[in-house]
């Protein structure tokens, strides 16, 4: 038989959650009954398989960090710039892609926005048309980069915007039409 044992963390957690539990709520003539927590330490809920683990901008280039270090994370996704990108002067997408993956990487996300500086990004053009019309040019570029990249390119997942409603489609003096 498993022992169950209230851990100190454990016990505030369901000292809280007593408390919480046993306070009236508007319309209720009564309290609630509390409850109690029990939190088993030594359960076993199986193998840690990474199954959350990533990073935004956790790579620099290969060796920064060591393809070791990304083995023994597990690391699966990394989030980064697109290729040529200036947010930043490394993390190129298609730069770190061939170590992460080698590595045991599954999934480099490109931030096709971050091509740009800034936050809100400062895409070029008078107008919201001509900064669309150089935003898609600029997307194309980076889905042709991404064709030349083998069997790595079935790990590129594009994330054509970061959050839009904040800059490029926002109200600021950088927005397409000043709409958010």
């Amino acid at each position: 038989m498993r022992r169950k044992r209230t851990t100190g963390a454990g016990a505030a957690v369901a000292a809280v959650l007593a408390t919480l539990l046993a306070a009236p709520s508007a319309g209720t003539a009564h309290a609630a009954d509390a409850e109690r927590l029990v939190i088993d330490m030594a359960a076993d809920t199986g193998a840690f398989h990474g199954g959350a683990s990533g990073s935004l901008y956790g790579i620099y280039g290969d060796g920064a960090p060591s393809r070791n270090l990304i083995e023994g994370m597990r690391l699966r996704t990394v989030s980064t710039k697109a290729q040529d990108g200036p947010q930043y002067p490394g993390a190129d997408a298609l730069e770190v892609l061939p170590p992460f993956v080698d590595s045991g990487g599954k999934d480099v996300y490109i931030y096709m926005t971050d091509i740009y500086r800034g936050f809100p990004y400062q895409w070029p053009g008078d107008s919201g048309p001509e900064r669309l019309a150089d935003f898609k040019a600029k997307i194309k570029k980076q889905v042709d980069q991404v064709k030349t990249m083998g069997a790595y390119k079935d790990h590129v997942v594009y994330v054509p915007f970061n959050e839009p409603e904040g800059n490029m489609f926002g109200s600021g003096a950088w927005s397409y039409n000043n709409v958010s």
